[in-house]
């Protein structure tokens, strides 16, 4: 099966949501084309990104210096998030929401 034929496969079963069987010549053209290479430093950068999360959980349910109260350590005030959209639009007042939410609610007398 050629290279092209083979990236049509896969793209149709993508396209459609579902899985694909490969032949041993399909994986050997895979193989030839390193594809074993690319899945091996995924998986690699995967299983570095768990470890980190796991050391980072592990430090956090000790309390290492996450500010929590059986330590006795004061926690940080979070920094204000600013976008780039930060001060575009005016800020409002969420009490003339509401007014003209009843205003435009209240019913009117019909003559």
């Amino acid at each position: 099966m050629s290279i092209l034929k083979l990236d049509r496969k896969i793209s149709t079963a993508l396209d459609t949501g579902r899985g694909l069987q490969l032949s041993a010549q399909e994986l050997a053209d895979l193989a030839t084309g390193g594809m074993l290479d690319i899945v091996a430093k995924l998986k690699n950068d995967f299983l570095k990104e768990r470890m980190q999360c796991r050391g980072t959980r592990a430090a956090s349910i000790s309390g290492a210096a996450s500010g929590s109260i059986s330590t006795g350590a004061e926690m940080a005030k979070p920094e204000a998030r600013t976008t780039i959209f930060s001060d575009t639009a005016p800020k409002r007042d969420g009490s003339l929401a509401l007014q003209h939410a009843r205003a435009t609610l209240k019913p009117r007398s019909v003559r």
